[in-house]
């Protein structure tokens, strides 16, 4: 029977690691009203403490902000 060494110093195989480059998030801070709101200019959402917020009320959010920084 072939003698097996299982553990003890053997050659591996590596995989070269690539570093991966986490894409940056630009969220910007907006105050509205009396609430401050999240805005992603990217996705064009609009969040409150980072809960999307109902879609009529984020347009007009987001229709102001833009506004302001025309």
């Amino acid at each position: 029977m072939p003698r097996v060494d299982r553990g003890r110093g053997g050659e591996v195989a590596t995989k070269k690691t690539t570093a991966k480059v986490e894409p940056k998030v630009k969220v910007v801070d907006y105050s509205f009203g009396a609430q401050t709101y999240q805005i992603d200019p990217e996705r064009q959402k609009v969040y409150r403490r980072f809960v999307e917020i109902e879609t009529g009320r984020a347009s007009a959010i987001f229709a102001s902000w833009r506004a302001s920084n025309a």
